[in-house]
């Protein structure tokens, strides 16, 4: 899988301090790539909880999911490292996920560079054979 937001996209995004203290689990002062590639792709993967009328995965990374997914990563890196949970960390998390709610329920639809929707999955909902009911008339 491949995570909406790289390293050096968190890393631009909140500086490279920012990238120590909330990365640095043995506190030897430089970023673990490996503890932000976790949170990297656990916000991505909560991303994709919320896009499931989408095809997935996208040809192109929608830009607006870059910046939810670093700031998504950031908050969870918050939550397991040493740091204090900033408010503006919290309202940053908290608009990234009502973003995400709109997008599912389709008010919102997700865009790429040259802002042209990106294609929507079929709405095409197939069943495997399913065994009757337990529960119905035909089945006393």
């Amino acid at each position: 899988m491949i995570s909406y937001a790289s390293i050096d996209d968190l890393v631009r995004q909140f500086g490279e301090q920012e990238a120590i203290e909330l990365s640095d689990r043995v506190r030897d002062g430089v970023i673990s790539n490996e503890v932000l590639q976790i949170a990297l792709d656990d916000a991505t993967h909560e991303i994709n909880g919320y896009l499931g009328r989408y095809s997935l995965p996208f040809k192109k990374t929608p830009p607006i999911l870059k910046r939810h997914c670093v700031n998504i990563a950031r908050f969870f890196l918050c939550e397991a490292s040493y740091l204090m949970m900033s408010e503006k960390i919290v309202d940053a998390y908290e608009r990234a996920i009502r973003f995400l709610e709109r997008v599912a329920n389709g008010s919102i639809p997700l865009l790429d560079d040259e802002t042209e929707q990106v294609a929507e999955a079929d709405d095409l909902i197939m069943f495997p054979n399913q065994s009757p009911s337990v529960f119905s008339r035909q089945n006393r």
